[in-house]
């Protein structure tokens, strides 16, 4: 199945965007065209903005106050300009965190408008639309699609459209991994034990020179991450290569929660795949509390190749980029396995280190929705208003890696449920983005 190529770079930063209102009651789509009175009726004067995590120094701080003040004035300023809209109370904006993003996604279609914008994953969406994937349903979202979100490029990414399709693996799966353990160990010439907040430099809250500057893209994977010295990790690729599913789990497996997309559900997809299983069995053999080679529940930082539970787990699910993000501070010891020596060349054979080992499947980024019955108008306003923050001046996008917003339609909504499903089962339904 494939759908239109979107050509990310030249319509992301669109800011002419419809905001469409679907009916759900019926197999026709049908667009309400408001009127002055509708828009009064739904105005609303204070926006509120739910997403489930914002990176430390955002709220409260200079960043995050000068960053809401520039966004009521860009927001105010399109609608003073608008004939319907000039002569309504102006708008003010805050942002607040629901680490469910269940609960975000209930509130919008319930029209609590104390959750008047939420930004979520892909994952929290595609159990609502069940079917999709099948060429007689009837797509009509009764949310409202407000802007796709985009990310800061790793400087090791290449093609989006990379996949491990049905019984075939693309080897850019794994020749990308070698690429980031390149950036991250070799061309630093320091293990992350050794990183320090200044070398590499730590800015807002990553490692900045680990993405390209000015390149965004609108998906991300997860990765599988191993553990040992040379030798170990020879093993483990080798055990992957042949295909051997048993041995291949002998090495010890951890992460943290069987809830986490990026973390988890992408990992055993992807797995599924390469070792001819279901995601069924996958589940139940991670899930056995008495399966002694998994180490769940704590965040790999802190388990991966180090001694826990009586086993050393030499194989770590997480996102791409995991340490990007993960400050190193002294006497954390945090991705620090045992065995490891301090100041040693990257490819000593005995040293014990951290490696990615290969990336999953591609996901969309998180999408920004509205409430239900919040105004059209206004959302096509917040849309602009989002847009036109570039990644310089968006200080929200530091602390969240919503770096920018772009245009969201209908279809491009539906492609990236579609490509989340890819990303969380065996089935092929996305080949190009």
């Amino acid at each position: 199945m494939k759908f239109k190529t979107v050509k990310l770079i030249t319509s992301l930063f669109s800011i002419t965007t419809p905001a469409l209102a679907i009916s759900c009651t019926t197999n026709e789509k049908t667009i309400d065209v408001e009127n002055l009175e509708d828009i009064k009726s739904k105005w609303d004067t204070e926006i509120t903005i739910y997403n489930k995590y914002i990176n430390p120094g955002f709220r409260g701080s200079p960043d995050g106050l000068n960053f809401v003040k520039e966004l009521n004035k860009r927001f105010n300023d399109l609608k003073n300009k608008d004939p319907l809209t000039k002569n309504l109370k102006n708008v003010k904006f805050n942002f607040q965190v629901q680490n469910d993003a269940n609960t975000i996604y209930n509130e919008l279609e319930a029209d609590n408008k104390k959750y008047d914008i939420g930004i979520m994953n892909y994952t929290n969406l595609y159990t609502k639309f069940l079917g999709i994937e099948n060429p007689d349903y009837q797509f009509n979202p009764t949310i409202k699609l407000v802007a796709q979100t985009n990310t800061k490029k790793f400087i090791w990414q290449t093609n989006a459209n990379t996949y491990y399709t049905r019984n075939k693996m693309n080897k850019e799966l794994l020749e990308s991994a070698d690429q980031n353990n390149i950036h991250w160990f070799k061309n630093t010439n320091l293990e992350y034990p050794d990183w320090t907040k200044d070398k590499p430099l730590f800015e807002n809250s990553a490692y900045s020179e680990f993405y390209k500057k000015n390149e965004l893209t609108n998906i991300y994977r997860g990765a599988i991450y191993i553990a040992g010295n040379e030798s170990e990790r020879n093993q483990i690729k080798k055990d992957w290569e042949d295909k051997n599913f048993f041995k291949f789990v002998s090495h010890g497996i951890t992460f943290e929660n069987t809830d986490s997309a990026s973390g988890y559900k992408y990992q055993v997809a992807l797995m599924a795949r390469h070792f001819g299983k279901t995601i069924k069995e996958l589940n139940e053999y991670f899930s056995n509390t008495q399966n002694k080679n998994v180490v769940k529940n704590l965040h790999i930082k802190k388990t991966l190749g180090k001694a826990t539970s009586g086993i050393v787990p030499k194989i770590g699910f997480s996102p791409e980029g995991e340490l990007n993000w993960i400050l190193n501070t002294k006497g954390d010891n945090y991705f620090k396995p045992d065995g490891f020596v301090s100041k040693q060349k990257f490819n000593d054979p005995n040293n014990k280190v951290i490696r990615t080992f290969i990336f999953t499947n591609p996901a969309g980024y998180d999408v920004v929705l509205g409430r239900r019955n919040l105004s059209d108008k206004q959302v096509d306003l917040i849309s602009q208003t989002l847009q036109s923050f570039n990644i310089e001046d968006n200080l929200y996008g530091a602390y969240t890696g919503y770096n920018r917003f772009s245009k969201i339609d209908k279809e491009l909504f539906k492609k990236f449920i579609l490509l989340q499903i890819q990303a969380e089962t065996t089935k092929d339904l996305i080949d190009e983005i």
